[in-house]
């Protein structure tokens, strides 16, 4: 009866995590390819943008040139030259949870076509909406555009479902279902608008038609569309007082927006602007920075991404800034946060995240502070956000690289340090105030870097922040060193928890300094990854050979599934937040009398502390599985009442301890062993 009143206990306690505490581990990994693009580039092919919907089939969102596959499945069934037609395409996919391509649509014309808006989005767990930037096919001999299952050429151009402007280009925004079939699409273009309220609307070498140039945008909960672009039309920008601004037409000038933009702004300016669905209206529309600023032109913006807020329909735009000049900063300001300055001491690239409310207006920014620890002006620094994510609490972690030519740096963030010298870090956020709370940085011998040329994820959920790397020589995790060469690269997954600690790292073996580790997509135990490895690598039981320079794998990991919990005994820390050693365990105790015992840390990995304060001496420990399989363990004792057992060659699972004493009562208490340091 107590064993089966222990097995119940556990199945209890565990019964929808129990078995799914296996050593985390890649169930497959799928390449993909095409061939080199006209400048002999094999890795314009890439996996832009990926999101999964609740029974873990994985979305992609890729850019490819001909020939491009996976496992044999063309990803452009259309290529009226063949490979000859090396321009880049847009392929969305959809991959079942086993890796399986269940259906795959394609966008191409001669001319090429892109990815825009940074990536796709999922929208209530029934569609997934992407942009694409294309070109008309046009009335010149050998022009052609490949639009999902419709091919145009010069012949039938007149039935492309846009406007009719010659030469024009657009932007295709669409919604499909999970099914794949195209639930919505619509087609945005712009032209520029004069004073006199002419609008230009010819193909000319100044002035021509041009789709809407969005660089990100996201989709609230009220199925609004937030966008955010330059402040251009074509290869005109509005710095001239004879434009009064530009005319957004959708779907070929069925429905169109005129919106004024002032003269006096720099094309370095970038306009954010709120759409009803379906673009039936325009509800709100915010500057970025203050539209008369004298040094716009001195910088050269870029906006990596929009997120929303869970709650509230605010929106969160995170925004690189670079500049050549040292006091190109000094003036310039966040429209509507009039009171705000950067941080400009001598830095070539900058970031900050900025909050804005359901109306866009401009709540917070947030940005790191350094302290210069030398007087020589021409050691510079800089630092980027690259992602964004929030997590079920919606507090925000923004990931980044710190980049130095400095021996020595302090970057701050309100009551804490990141130390980390060009290497990865990220930082946690107070949603409602922008209030740092916690960082944790990666710490190498040389360098380390999220890729921050393309489209970079990280996932943020279960007090797990999970973030793809590449990183050169030695890289740390806790108390131990991942050696490599000096001169090698690698690339794999870093896990920290919410608070900075450093929790695992699983290493791909990838020496090569081109890798480039992108997408990042959790869903319960599943972890997707996706990215490019030049010199190939290995994912557990699987290789991909060197020459495959693409790669989507799934890896497994059941703890996942429940909060990690953090638990120090050396007192060596971890992360910022942990404060240099956080040494209060966690110590879960489940007894049957008031004689109990504690057992920690638990969750433990190796090696659990004993401590037994019951007036009974013990006379035998056992240890049941979830299967309810009991053996007897052996106790070390270290000092009266304490003891550790070494449970280092058991499978990471739910156990219970069991202590039988003379009297002949059994204390027990469950434990739950989490992967080794680096998930092996």
């Amino acid at each position: 009866m107590k064993r089966i009143l222990s097995f119940l206990l556990l199945l209890a306690a565990t019964m929808f995590t129990t078995t799914l505490h296996a050593q985390g581990h890649f169930d497959w990994v799928k390449s993909y390819n095409g061939v080199p693009d006209y400048n002999h580039r094999t890795d314009i092919n890439a996996i832009v943008g990926s999101v999964a919907d609740s029974d873990g089939n994985l979305y992609i969102l890729g850019e490819f040139t001909p020939g491009a596959q996976i496992d044999g499945t063309d990803l452009l069934p259309f290529a009226p030259y063949g490979i000859d037609c090396n321009t880049k395409s847009v392929v969305i996919a959809k991959l079942s949870p086993d890796g399986q391509l269940l259906w795959h649509k394609s966008i191409h014309t001669n001319y090429g076509s892109s990815t825009h808006g940074r990536g796709i989005q999922i929208v209530g767990d029934t569609s997934i909406v992407c942009m694409v930037m294309l070109s008309r096919a046009g009335a010149r001999p050998r022009n052609y555009a490949y639009f999902l299952d419709t091919l145009f050429y010069e012949t039938n151009d007149f039935a492309f479902p846009t406007d009719s402007v010659n030469g024009g280009m657009f932007l295709a925004y669409m919604e499909f279902g999970f099914d794949g079939h195209l639930k919505e699409k619509h087609f945005l273009s712009s032209a520029c608008i004069y004073a006199d309220g002419t609008v230009m609307r010819t193909s000319s070498f100044l002035y021509r038609d041009a789709g809407f140039n969005c660089e990100a945008f996201t989709i609230d909960g009220d199925g609004n569309i937030i966008m955010a672009h330059p402040v251009s039309t074509g290869s005109y920008f509005f710095d001239d007082s004879t434009f009064w601004g530009y005319r957004l037409l959708i779907d070929g000038g069925k429905k169109h927006f005129d919106v004024p933009v002032p003269a006096f702004t720099s094309a370095s300016n970038r306009q954010i602007i709120k759409f009803s669905p379906h673009f039936t209206n325009i509800l709100h529309q915010q500057f970025l920075f203050e539209p008369d600023m004298t040094n716009l032109d001195m910088i050269w913006p870029y906006i990596t991404s929009l997120m929303p807020s869970g709650s509230d329909n605010s929106i969160f735009l995170l925004l690189g800034m670079q500049t050549g000049f040292d006091d190109a900063l000094d003036s310039i300001r966040i429209a509507g946060l009039a009171n705000t300055r950067f941080q400009s001491e001598n830095s070539y690239e900058y970031s900050i995240l900025i909050k804005y409310d359901s109306l866009l207006s401009p709540q917070w920014l947030f940005q790191l502070d350094y302290e210069n620890t030398s007087d020589d002006s021409t050691l510079r620094n800089n630092y980027l956000f690259s992602a964004i994510s929030k997590d079920e609490n919606d507090d925000i972690y923004c990931l980044g690289r710190i980049w130095s030519l400095r021996q020595e740096q302090i970057y701050r963030a309100d009551t804490f340090n990141i130390n980390v010298r060009n290497g990865v870090f990220f930082v946690r956020l107070d949603k409602s105030s922008g209030q740092a709370l916690s960082a944790g940085e990666i710490r190498s011998h040389k360098t380390s870097v999220p890729q921050l040329l393309r489209h970079v994820e990280i996932s943020t959920y279960n007090n797990r922040v999970i973030a793809q790397i590449s990183y050169q020589h030695n890289i740390h995790i806790r108390d131990s060193v991942i050696t490599r060469p000096p001169t090698m690269w690698s690339t794999g997954f870093f896990v920290w928890d919410k608070d900075g600690h450093e929790v695992q790292f699983v290493d791909y073996e990838s020496p090569n300094p081109k890798n480039e580790p992108l997408g990042t997509i959790q869903h319960d135990s599943i972890l997707y990854l996706s990215g490019q490895l030049a010199g190939g690598g290995t994912f557990g039981d699987h290789t991909l050979t060197e020459g495959y320079r693409a790669f989507i794998a799934r890896y497994t990991d059941t703890a996942f599934m429940t909060p990690y919990v953090y638990n120090d005994t050396t007192g060596n820390g971890g992360g910022n937040g942990g404060n240099g050693g956080d040494t209060n365990d966690v110590r879960i105790v489940m007894a049957e009398d008031g004689n109990a015992f504690v057992a920690y840390p638990n969750p433990f990995r190796q090696r659990v502390n004993i401590e037994y304060s019951g007036q009974q001496p013990i006379t035998a420990a056992y240890l049941t599985d979830i299967m309810g399989r009991t053996e007897q363990v052996e106790l070390s004792a270290t000092a009266p009442g304490r003891y550790t057992l070494d449970l280092t060659a058991r499978p990471q699972a739910a156990y219970l301890l069991t202590l039988v004493t003379q009297d002949g009562h059994r204390h027990t208490v469950r434990l739950l062993k989490q992967s080794d340091v680096f998930g092996n």
